[in-house]
């Protein structure tokens, strides 16, 4: 019987969600197949599926691609497959597995069902490893570059090398290796190029040696993309795994590829993709090419330029993001930003400037998100970590944990919680600051309102929601429904910290934490401050009131009754969406007489008034957004999970549940 090869790109399926193709273990397999005559290659990307074909046929290899989402699933699964059988060699490969030879040593004495470990790009590695042991020794014969292994104990490594050319590489999409992934719906991933030019600290792509930007042949790019197009018209996303589309002319044709297939497709709404941040005029082409609903992404991380030194990393100036920014405002594109609160020498003062900035800026989404400390990265040395006097905690990675045919596994992250430039308290009040940012701002609830304030009456929405996080930090101790949903929050922000991967593992993995995790799934602190708020119309109000209660200590200014209405009745009830009832698409209020705002609100509403009716406010929801949140909310068991399904439509929509002032025509 001729060997078997299995390479699996494995993910926590236990709960519904959204799923990429195995473009990783295509690309292994594709390039297999131009080597002589390799044995059968099955790809998966299910751990069921794996064992269960594992226990119909023993492989010679099994390849697993570890990233930090399935680290412990894979780990896991690699000892399973050991047990059922011992004969197989295993290999691992992925971002998370570090050129160092301490790290190698240790990652492989510690899990002695991994025979060998790759290095950056697998497919020549692989391929030597499927060679060796495929032939009549059956093991590996020679040391290949990229390729780590223990022999009687000892480390047995070749320093890796990369592709200079990446025509050598064969197309898994145009072999037919990605096409039974794609019958079932998953998303298609595109790959033009490879590398990144920038080295930041905190970043796996910021390593010197993956520093090289290296292209794949245009003719092979839209060959694909016309592939998928053409043989797969029903799917609703498309990625472009590039860490920075836009950084080259040639992406602007790529992009009129993809709206070709767009325009043919109306199925395919929407295509994401990371852009450039030092090339405005190529981000706007491709933005227009791609269509409304997409936006730049201009990530600056931070503000600051200490903290920019130390995490080597070269933003855009300022000077030059305002010039971009009013580029794309004048041709109402959206744009967003990245932070990355924690970094190297930043303070909690210096976190709010940058904040400060960006809304200066006028940046339509702030995403900001705590540090992690990733494998691969320079951060993650030891020597940086005592520089900065580093604390750390773990917590349960959202949607990574399942049992597959018995075993229990659930992944964490490691996330900053400390340092000699932020104490534990002051991580704690970023933690909820980056959760008001998103619900105010960024799901656009609160942005009409807090435009208006920062327009008008020049407060900076920042200062309003830091004092709102100073706010509910004193409610804690009250016995009102405020005080038992500050306190909620705030025992949240501790407990969903652990202090060793190994606690975080003991507790998630046994009852009555285990079941709860099954059948309740693991919410985000911000999802979790969301759907409350959602769903409960008195807290939300009295929310609102809190809000209302700092602007005008702020501004020493009472917000007009007839602005507060306007700003309640933006919210829309998940279940008023799923159940298609009224309201779900448009709400009209009265409209008071102008006397009842202030000249500067007045002026803000003027383009949705209809100033000689002077009867209604019109809010608004596209038809279209609701219909497809409506579908999200059914694929994700709403009835069964109502705030795991909102979780996951928040994702991908924002603002889902957000009306929209509509303007008069």
């Amino acid at each position: 019987m001729k060997k078997k090869i299995y390479i699996a790109d494995l993910v926590h399926n236990t709960l519904p969600g959204n799923y990429s193709v195995p473009l990783n273990a295509a690309s292994l397999a594709a390039y297999l197949s131009t080597q002589g005559t390799p044995p059968p290659v099955t790809l998966f990307k299910y751990t069921a599926d794996l064992l269960d074909a594992v226990k119909q046929a023993s492989p010679a290899v099994v390849g697993l691609s570890m990233y930090e989402w399935n680290w412990n699933l894979s780990v896991s699964v690699a000892k399973r497959i050991k047990q059922l059988s011992p004969a197989t060699h295993i290999s691992v490969g992925g971002p998370s597995i570090e050129n160092d030879l301490t790290f190698l040593t240790n990652f492989l004495t510690k899990n002695p069902a991994i025979d060998s470990a790759i290095v950056f790009e697998g497919e020549m590695a692989f391929a030597n490893i499927v060679k060796d042991i495929t032939s009549p020794s059956n093991q590996l014969n020679t040391l290949h570059p990229g390729v780590a292994f223990l022999r009687h104990g000892n480390l047995c490594y070749r320093p890796p090398q990369l592709f200079d050319d990446l025509s050598h590489l064969p197309s898994p999409y145009l072999a037919g290796y990605l096409d039974s992934f794609l019958d079932q719906g998953l998303i298609p991933l595109f790959e033009s190029n490879r590398g990144c030019p920038y080295s930041c600290s905190y970043c796996a792509w910021g390593i010197s040696f993956l520093n090289q930007t290296r292209k794949f042949p245009m003719e092979r790019i839209l060959a694909e993309i016309d592939y998928v197009g053409t043989k797969f018209p029903t799917l609703p996303t498309y990625i472009l795994a590039d860490g920075n589309f836009g950084i080259f002319k040639r992406d602007i044709q790529i992009a009129k590829a993809l709206r070709s297939i767009k325009d043919v497709n109306p199925i395919l709404q929407r295509i994401v993709f990371w852009s450039s941040k030092n090339n405005a005029e190529t981000n706007y082409e491709i933005v227009k090419l791609l269509g409304e609903g997409e936006r730049v992404l201009l990530a600056v991380q931070s503000l600051d330029p200490v903290v920019q030194e130390n995490i080597g990393r070269r933003n855009i100036q300022q000077d030059d993001l305002k010039d971009y920014l009013s580029t794309y405002k004048k041709k109402h594109i959206q744009v967003g930003t990245d932070l990355i609160g924690g970094l190297p020498g930043e303070t909690y003062a210096n976190h709010l400037k940058t904040l400060e900035k960006c809304f200066e800026l006028g940046f339509d989404v702030i995403g900001d998100r705590t540090l992690l400390f990733l494998p691969g990265t320079q951060l993650n040395l030891e020597e940086e970590r005592k520089k900065y006097q580093y604390q750390t905690s773990f917590r349960l990675k959202s949607g990574c944990y399942g049992e597959y045919q018995g075993i229990k596994v659930v992944e964490c992250e490691e996330v900053a919680s400390g340092s000699k430039d932020m104490s534990p308290n002051e991580f704690k009040s970023m933690r909820l600051l980056q959760c008001l940012v998103g619900f105010c701002w960024n799901s656009g609830h609160l942005k009409p309102f807090l435009s208006n304030l920062h327009h008008t009456n020049k407060i900076n929405p920042i200062h309003v929601l830091n004092s709102l996080v100073e706010k509910i930090t004193e409610l804690k101790g009250t016995e009102t429904r405020l005080g038992h949903f500050a306190r909620d929050i705030i025992n949240s922000l501790d407990t969903e910290l652990h202090p060793s991967r190994d606690a975080l593992i003991k507790k998630h993995t046994k009852e009555p934490h285990w079941g709860r995790l099954l059948s309740g799934g693991f919410s985000k602190l911000y999802f979790k401050v969301v759907s409350r708020l959602l769903y409960d119309r008195k807290l939300l109000l009295d929310f609102l009131s809190l809000i209302f209660s700092a602007t005008e200590e702020l501004s020493s200014q009472k917000v007009s009754p007839a602005f507060q209405k306007v700003t309640e009745n933006s919210f829309i009830d998940p279940l008023t969406v799923y159940n298609k009832l009224p309201g779900c698409t448009h709400k009209i209020l009265p409209f008071p007489h102008p006397s009842n705002f202030k000249t500067t609100e007045l002026e803000y509403l003027r383009p949705f008034l209809d100033l000689e009716n002077r009867s209604t406010i019109t809010l608004y929801k596209d038809e279209k957004v609701c219909s497809a949140v409506r579908a999200l909310l059914k694929k994700y068991e709403f009835e069964k999970n109502p705030q795991y399904a909102v979780e996951k439509v928040l994702e991908t929509y924002q603002n889902a549940f957000c009306f929209e002032l509509k303007a008069c025509d």
